[in-house]
């Protein structure tokens, strides 16, 4: 599957967590958010997508499967 399309969508997907966080938090003005941690939470939520996509995906190879 497309790893770059699967990165935007990870990216993607990252932004509307925060967007859904910053509307609980309102009295929280700024968007301060450390680079080391910004890269582990893409790279968790790039693996979480993988996953979900090997599970969920018909072209994934749990779907193709012969044994």
């Amino acid at each position: 599957m497309d790893k770059k399309k699967q990165e935007r969508i990870a990216d993607l997907a990252m932004s509307a967590f925060f967007e859904e966080v910053a509307k609980h938090y309102p009295e929280v003005t700024t968007g301060d958010f450390p680079p080391c941690a910004h890269s582990d939470l893409l790279s968790a939520c790039e693996d979480a997508l993988s996953t979900w996509l090997e599970w969920n995906h018909p072209d994934s190879d749990y779907f193709n499967d012969e044994d």
